[in-house]
């Protein structure tokens, strides 16, 4: 498929880090919605995930649950070869910065993905950076929501910007101020079609996210 077709903004759920198409059309798509203690259906995984920092072996990696946020999560490292204008470089990037999402979800750190998105990019400061930046400062945790991901198509459009396409899909989730009290749950998005659109400047950065028409 042609990242070419690519054509409309992507939203992301209202609250959460969790994206979700959007559709050129009068029909809405599948989108993520917080729910009071209502059942949702599980998400699969999809191919392709990008390398992350080990931890120390006396830093031992727990995941979140019901009782508390996850602890010890490896930092993602960006590879070598994502720092070249290259389509290899643009589609390594890309898996890295997903990787920056989901590792946002589940420290509520955004110091690394700021670094790598421009302030031009209004989905990402709305719906990925501040919503983030909100629940850190209700001391809120996200068990679950993890997006998987597999990129399906590399465009260059200009000598300092390309496109990448990728097919990804979101896990339910479930949102937690008090352990064992969710606060809200968001269903599992189903595999659905999203770019990137990447800028070049000494590395790669994020300058847009866009859905498919």
């Amino acid at each position: 498929m042609s990242a070419r077709k690519i054509a409309c903004v992507a939203l992301l759920a209202a609250g959460s880090i969790a994206l979700a198409a959007c559709d050129s059309g009068s029909t809405a798509p599948p989108t993520q919605t917080p729910t009071q203690s209502q059942d949702n259906q599980g998400g699969s995984s999809a191919p392709s995930e990008t390398s992350t920092a080990a931890p120390k072996a006396t830093e031992k990696y727990e995941p979140a649950t019901a009782a508390a946020p996850a602890k010890n999560v490896p930092i993602p490292t960006m590879p070598a070869v994502a720092k070249n204008n290259s389509d290899d470089g643009a589609k390594s990037f890309a898996e890295y910065y997903f990787s920056l999402i989901n590792y946002s979800i589940e420290t509520n750190d955004v110091s690394l993905i700021k670094k790598v998105t421009t302030r031009q990019c209004q989905v990402c400061g709305e719906d990925i950076i501040d919503p983030a930046g909100r629940a850190k400062q209700k001391n809120m945790w996200q068990v679950g929501g993890k997006h998987h991901f597999e990129v399906i198509d590399v465009y260059k459009t200009a000598n300092n910007r390309t496109v990448v396409s990728l097919r990804y899909k979101v896990d339910e989730s479930e949102f937690y101020i008090m352990k064992y009290k969710p606060e809200a749950k968001l269903e599992s998005l189903p595999s659905t079609i999203l770019a990137l659109n990447l800028l070049y400047d000494k590395g790669w950065k994020v300058d847009s996210i866009v859905g498919e028409s």
